[in-house]
C-alpha cells in the first residue's frame, strides 16, 4: 500500500510513500510553462497504486479573481484525474492534516511544516533542483499529506 500526497495549485508537488515511509516520489507539480502539464500527471497516477491525500484548499484572502480561478482550475484537474482513474481518494482540510503532524509549531505555517517534514525526513532535502537552496513549501506539504494518509491507514 502506498499514499500519494497532493499540494494542489503551481507552486504544489506530488508525493508517494510507502508503509513504512520510504518516499518513492517526492517532486514539484509538472507544469509546462504556467500550466499544470496533465500528460504528466496522467501518467504519474496512470503508473501508481494506493490512495491519494488531496489537500481540500480554497482561495485566500487577498487573491485576485484571475489566480483564485487558476487555482480552482489547477485542484479540477487534480481530482478529475483521480477520480477518473478510480484511484481511492480523500480530501482533508489544511488545519486537519496540520493538527496531526506539527509537533511543535513555528513563526508561520511554511515554517511549521519544514520543521514537522525535517523530524520526520531527516535526510530529505526538499529542493526542487540540484541548483535550489530553499526548500520547496510544496513537497514538505506534499510529504507531510503522504504520512498524514500513512498515519491514519486511509
Amino acid at each position: 500500500m502506498n499514499w500519494i500526497g497532493i499540494d494542489p495549485g503551481k507552486s504544489g508537488a506530488l508525493a508517494e510513500i510507502d508503509e513504512q515511509g520510504n518516499i518513492l516520489y517526492l517532486k514539484p507539480m509538472p507544469l509546462i510553462g504556467k500550466e499544470i502539464d496533465l500528460q504528466a500527471l496522467f501518467d504519474f497516477f496512470e503508473s501508481r497504486a494506493g490512495t491519494v491525500i488531496l489537500e481540500k484548499v480554497g482561495s485566500n484572502p487577498g487573491m485576485g479573481h484571475s489566480s483564485a480561478f487558476t487555482f480552482g482550475k489547477f485542484f479540477g484537474y487534480l481530482e478529475g484525474l483521480v477520480a477518473g482513474l478510480k484511484m481511492k481518494y480523500i480530501l482533508v482540510h489544511p488545519r486537519t492534516w496540520q493538527k496531526e503532524m506539527w509537533e511543535k509549531k513555528a513563526d508561520n505555517p511554511k515554517a511549521s511544516s519544514l520543521l514537522a517534514a525535517r523530524q520526520l525526513f531527516p535526510n530529505e532535502k526538499f529542493l526542487p533542483t540540484l541548483r535550489s537552496s530553499k526548500p520547496h513549501d510544496g513537497m514538505v506539504d506534499a510529504l507531510l499529506l503522504a504520512e498524514y494518509g500513512r498515519r491514519k491507514n486511509i
